[in-house]
This record gives structure tokens, C-alpha cells and sequence, in this order.
């Protein structure tokens, strides 16, 4: 039975999860393990492996792209209301927070003070299309940066798949050469990490085409197989780095094309709390380092360091969330409407439907 629905309750958990994750990393290695502050290893530094969130999102991007636009693919009038709907998804928001950075960071003793804003960094944080300084203007939009350029293969696709299918296999030549010393490609380009938009890819095709080779079990297998990796990674090392990504981003595609194909056969009840972190997963992900960055500084107050070191994680943790939901519900949702309204739809319905989960 191929996969038609539209929206994925167990996949918009999955995306709070990842998020959560990524806020536990930062909170762990980023703030509680710094001298300046906690200087505590929290767990034995348990959260270390909460980068591989972005691993989840990776997939999962290039998953609900497939999903939604590759109807598009090979229909050049839909290419208007793609870039629309990929534009409007990253950019207001991202442009609202970037803003705010920026004008913090030119304050003394501001907001990321310590780096260097130069004109190039600065254009480049605003297009987020390379040369990617490191580190960026607001610390997670690296990611951002890889987005954009599969959004722009897709792109292209959409206009010719001919072109298409050169300029994804000139990406994935350029990503081996790097792999093998011989780069052509920026680095942030021939990173393979990348990949994983391509894995994303074809887990939509299977979970489409063939929802039959993906039980359930397949979804516990990856879940199992992503945290024994985040063991490694913390405890353990053995893998390199573009092993590790790749590995945790196979484990993700197993997650997401299991929890899909079961919803095709039967809706998955997901709590209401891990929907709605689902929901707010872009603004929590865009406005957490920041907002840590000023949470943070409750370690002068006396008696929050007079806390035990795990009450006060849990609390920074919690804040940190509950900020980025209340981004996402005083912010984000009313700009997205707000821009969605200025720019309009054109007549060229694009893909399947409404994007539900199609951001990183």
C-alpha cells in the first residue's frame, strides 16, 4: 500500500526529540562543563552525542521534501511555489532571531562579543549560502547552510531533471573527492553529511513504494541503533567522522521510514507534549544557544549555584524549551502568516499538499 497521508504524528514527535536533543548537548558540553559556569560533566557527559539531532534532521528534510515536492519534479510552472515555500519556511524567522543576535553582539560584553562580525560573515549569514565562517553569526546556522543547497538541487530538478540528476551527481562526486583528499567543492559542500539528505530521499521512495519492507520493529532496531552509536561517540570513539554521521543518519532513515509506513497502515498515538515541540522544533532549535547563552548567567545568583547541579540542569533545559515555544507561538507562527500573506501563492499548485514537517 503506497504512503498517501499528509501529515505524520510519530514523525513530528521525532522532530521534537531531535530537538530536545540538540538543546541537551548544547546545555551539557556548551554551558555546564564550561569553568565559567558549572564546570560540571553532566551523566558522564551522556548528552554529548545530541549533535546527531541534526542527523535526524538532515534525513528527515530530505525525506518531506520528496514527500511533498517530488510531484514537482519535471514541472517547471511549480518551481515558483517551491522556492515560496522554502524561503518563507527558513528565512523570516531565521532573518527575525539573526537580527537580534547581531545587534547584541555590537553591544560590549554583548552576546557573542568575542567574534569578529566582518562584512562577509555578515552577508553570508543573511543568504546562507557559503563561504560558511566559523564560527556563524548565530552558532547553529551551519545547518542552515546545507539546507539551502539541497533546496537548490531540488530546485533544479524541478526545472529539468536532467539537470538535475548532473547536478546531484556532481554534488555526490564532489562529496567522494573530499572524502579521498582531492576537493573541489567548498568544504561545507563536500561535507558528507550531506548525504543524508539523499538518504531521507529513499527512505520516501521505499516508504512510498515498497511500505511492506518496513515493519515496525525496523523503527526499534534504528532507535536502538542511534543511541548505541551515541554511546560510542561519548564513551567509546571508534568511528571517523563522516562514518558516524552516515551511521547515525542510516539508523534515522530506519526511525522515520518504519514510523511512516506503520501510519499508512494504522495512526500511531503521540502525546500531545511531543507534538507541540514538534511544532515548535525551528523556533527551539534557532533560539536555544542564545537563549542559553542568558540563562546561563543565573549561575552568578547565589542561590542558584546553592541548587544540586541536577535540579539546575533540568531547570536551564526546561527554560530553554519553554522559550522556544513561546517563540514559536508568539513569533513564529504569526510572521509565518504575516509573510505568507505578502507573498502569495501563485496558480501552480506545488507538490501534494501543505508542507507539514518541512523544516530542518
Amino acid at each position: 500500500m503506497a504512503i498517501e497521508r499528509q501529515s505524520f504524528g510519530s514523525i513530528q514527535a521525532g522532530r521534537g526529540v531531535a530537538a530536545l536533543l540538540v538543546v541537551l548537548f548544547h546545555a551539557s558540553a556548551k554551558v555546564f562543563a564550561k569553568s565559567d559556569y558549572w564546570d560540571t560533566t553532566i551523566l558522564g557527559g551522556f548528552f554529548n552525542f545530541g549533535h546527531a539531532g541534526v542527523d535526524f534532521f538532515f534525513v528527515l528534510s530530505g525525506f518531506i521534501i520528496a514527500h511533498v515536492h517530488a510531484a514537482d519534479i519535471g514541472a517547471p510552472a511549480r518551481l515558483a511555489n517551491f522556492v515560496r515555500s522554502r524561503l518563507l519556511r527558513i528565512y523570516p524567522v531565521y532573518w527575525f532571531i539573526l537580527i537580534g543576535v547581531i545587534a547584541l553582539s555590537l553591544l560590549p560584553f554583548g552576546l557573542n562579543s568575542s567574534v569578529h562580525l566582518t562584512p562577509q560573515m555578515v552577508i553570508s549569514a543573511f543568504v546562507l549560502v557559503g563561504p560558511v565562517d566559523s564560527p556563524t553569526v548565530l552558532a547553529v546556522a551551519w545547518t542552515l547552510f546545507h539546507e539551502i543547497a539541497f533546496y537548490i538541487a531540488f530546485g533544479i530538478a524541478i526545472a529539468s531533471p536532467r539537470a538535475g540528476i548532473v547536478v546531484a551527481g556532481a554534488w555526490v562526486a564532489g562529496i567522494l573527492a573530499s572524502a579521498l583528499g582531492y576537493p573541489f567543492l567548498p568544504p561545507y559542500l563536500g561535507d558528507s553529511i550531506n548525504l543524508l539528505f539523499l538518504f531521507g530521499v529513499g527512505i520516501w521512495w521505499l516508504s512510498k513504494h515498497h511500505p511492506q519492507t518496513l515493519p515496525i520493529v525496523l523503527a526499534w532496531v534504528g532507535t536502538a541503533g542511534f543511541l548505541a552509536l551515541g554511546m560510542e561517540n561519548v564513551f567509546a570513539p571508534v568511528f571517523s567522522y563522516a562514518a558516524r554521521h552516515l551511521l547515525f543518519g542510516a539508523a534515522s532513515a530506519l526511525i522515520i521510514g518504519a514510523l511512516v509506513a506503520q501510519e499508512g497502515r494504522r495512526p500511531i498515538k503521540v502525546s500531545p507534549v511531543l507534538l507541540t515541540l514538534g511544532a515548535a522544533s525551528y523556533s527551539i532549535y534557532l533560539t536555544h544557544f542564545p537563549v542559553l547563552g542568558f540563562v546561563a548567567k543565573a549561575h552568578a545568583i547565589a542561590a542558584v549555584r546553592a541548587l544540586p547541579v541536577a535540579l539546575a540542569f533540568v531547570l536551564v533545559v526546561a527554560l530553554t524549551v519553554l522559550a522556544g515555544v513561546a517563540f514559536h507561538f508568539l513569533v513564529e507562527k504569526p510572521l509565518t502568516r504575516a509573510t505568507g500573506r505578502w507573498w502569495p501563492r501563485g496558480g501552480a499548485r506545488s507538490g501534494s499538499g501543505a508542507t507539514p514537517l518541512g523544516r530542518p
